[in-house]
């Protein structure tokens, strides 16, 4: 058990939920540490649908409440894995003072003056179009999930190395769509500057077997905007935290006590 209690905010990626972190949670909280694994807007449990988040910001809400509600002077490790990149970002932009250290768990790390809310896949996924034909949100479909995200989950004890492991059929039961966002109001709230977004100290945990995004892109994430460390978990894909949940879980503590 570590003997720095730390309170750590997991946030989640693309079409997923807090539910993606309930092995990592887990080990956390038995190391007696607090954890809060947050359903961002439209995703996981959240009540919200796709139609009453129009802008980022409201996406964004379920963090921004977590954060404005922490109490003077407590400080938070604050995790974001794939997408959930963008949204520990801003919020490390909008709360800058409550973060004692961001992490990075293979996921976009933007710079404070260049990145782009898009980041749309292909092969068997779903979209949602407005009238005018633009993608408005995606679904990530089976076989991409399968191939390219939990491709090194673990099988079902029994099962036949073809069948999907637990954790990819958890996905498929409650994945949700995830909003895609063009409009100019939610570029506006995603704005990161050096003063405040910079201000905060970042780790990296690079993924060695991601195919969701290869260690060249997060290689590329680190020169662009060098964090204070670097860790690599090897045989791990995508969903790290599904894959090797107590290698993430021990990273996770070593990086945050340093900071905490």
């Amino acid at each position: 058990m570590s003997a720095t209690k730390i309170h750590f905010v997991l946030v989640h990626g693309s079409c997923h939920g807090g539910w993606c972190w309930y092995k990592v949670t887990t080990l956390l909280e038995s190391a007696g540490h607090t954890v809060t694994a947050v359903d961002l807007g439209a995703s996981g449990i959240n009540p919200k649908q796709l139609l009453d988040i129009p802008t980022y910001s409201g996406y964004l809400q379920p963090l921004t409440d977590v954060l404005e509600a922490l109490p003077s002077g407590q400080k938070v490790a604050l995790v974001g894995h794939s997408m959930g990149g963008v949204s520990i970002s801003v919020a490390m932009e909008k709360f800058p003072t409550k973060i004692a250290v961001a992490i990075y768990c293979t996921a976009v790390m933007p710079t404070p003056d260049n990145f782009d809310l898009l980041q749309l896949n292909q092969q068997d996924s779903k979209f949602i179009f407005d009238s005018s034909e633009t993608a408005t949100a995606i679904y990530f479909g089976k076989n991409f999930l399968e191939s390219t995200l939990y491709q090194l989950s673990p099988p079902e004890v029994g099962d036949e190395v073809s069948d999907p492991s637990e954790d990819l059929s958890l996905c498929l039961s409650v994945a949700r769509y995830y909003p895609i966002y063009r409009d100019e109001i939610s570029r506006s709230e995603t704005t990161l500057t050096s003063a405040n977004y910079g201000s905060v100290n970042r780790a990296y945990i690079i993924s060695e077997e991601d195919l969701g995004l290869p260690v060249e892109t997060a290689q590329q994430y680190i020169k662009n905007f060098p964090p204070k460390e670097v860790e690599t978990i090897s045989g791990s894909d995508h969903m790290v935290m599904l894959s090797k949940p107590q290698e993430l879980a021990t990273y996770l503590q070593k990086i945050a006590t340093k900071y905490v």
